[in-house]
């Protein structure tokens, strides 16, 4: 699988030729079954270059594959919107605590 190669912010021209709509943050990325296009939502880390874990939402894709969730080696997690809203509220309950220590 191929890591997304950059961001391309509003009103900017990405590979091509794609231009992304305005207040619109998309990165073209060849690592998805069918469109080459996901919604950027987040990166985490971002103080590096190194191709930090970043979460997606795939419009496109079938319900149970909606969110995407790629890391800095070429490989990503797929899930639907509920089972991603089930780990939010897992994480904010506290569940993942134990793995990083406050």
């Amino acid at each position: 699988m191929t890591a997304c190669p950059r961001r391309v912010t509003a009103g900017t021209t990405g590979p091509a030729g794609a231009t992304a709509p305005h207040g619109a943050d998309v990165r073209p990325c060849t690592a998805r079954e069918g469109s080459t296009r996901m919604r950027h939502i987040a990166t985490f880390c971002g103080s590096c270059n190194c191709g930090c874990p970043e979460l997606y939402v795939d419009d496109a894709a079938v319900p149970e594959k909606r969110i995407v969730i790629t890391d800095d080696f070429g490989q990503r997690i797929q899930m639907s919107v509920d089972q991603f809203s089930d780990l939010v509220a897992s994480a904010r309950d506290g569940v993942l605590d134990e793995v990083v220590p406050a």
